[in-house]
């Protein structure tokens, strides 16, 4: 970008060369969907690793728009998975992309504003889950010990 913009302006005194001030623009909204194409990349990645690291509890609890989020980063994944082939212009490519981008963050910002609470949630289903498990366990144990005196 920065040599077309150069040659633009060779020759002081003169018009600058729209060309050359075309194909630097072109080159800067390359660079910017290229960035806003790593940044979608990695934020999708965040949104599926964190729905991985709360596997067991359900976000939609804590979270009400996290299908939507889900939902989102699906459609950011089929947008790169189209690539550059369905763009009309690098412009609306580059605009495209960085809108796209600036909807991920906010969504991964929600995501890890809840994971508190998150937390919270999974210990107490923790500690429902051993609850259960030592009532279920607690009434084998009477029924064993019951059915034993009885046949004893």
């Amino acid at each position: 970008a920065g040599h077309h913009f150069i040659q633009a302006f060779k020759n002081p005194g003169s018009e600058p060369d729209r060309d050359e001030i075309r194909k630097a623009r072109n080159h800067c909204e390359r660079a910017m969907y290229e960035a806003a194409e790593a940044g979608i990349l990695r934020a999708v990645d965040e949104i599926f690793e964190f729905r991985q690291a709360f596997k067991g509890v359900i976000i939609g609890k804590v979270i009400p728009d996290h299908t939507d989020i889900r939902a989102l980063a699906i459609k950011a994944q089929q947008m790169i998975a189209e690539g550059r082939t369905s763009r009309s212009s690098p412009e609306q490519h580059a605009t495209e992309y960085m809108q796209t981008f600036d909807e991920l963050v906010s969504a991964v910002r929600k995501l890890h504003a809840g994971e508190d609470d998150l937390n919270e949630q999974a210990k107490r289903d923790v500690i429902r889950r051993r609850t259960l498990v030592l009532g279920v366990l607690g009434a084998i144990v009477s029924v064993l010990t019951f059915l034993l005196k009885v046949f004893a």
